[in-house]
């Protein structure tokens, strides 16, 4: 092994597991030890077992839905005839 490819191996702990791994590209699961810690990971975002903080956000706004303003003619860019 070269010294270039000693220098980017580095040890790991699974972050599912927790258990030693090597996180480098011998690793094809890296940031984990395993497929099944990476598929325990997988599936605890499905069901919603993890949730990243802040305010809930409206799925109608996210997906750029107009607004109320612009749904009722208020805003609109044509002058009134």
């Amino acid at each position: 092994m070269s010294e270039k490819q000693k220098s980017k191996t580095r040890n790991w702990k699974c972050t599912q597991c927790k258990a030693a791994c090597l996180f480098d590209e011998s690793n094809p699961f890296r940031p984990f030890c395993s497929e099944r810690c990476r598929n325990f990971d997988k599936a605890n975002w499905a069901t919603d077992n993890y949730k990243i903080p802040g305010p809930s956000v409206d799925p109608e706004q996210e997906l750029g839905e107009p607004s109320e303003a612009n749904a009722s003619g208020q805003g609109d860019s044509e002058p009134d005839s």
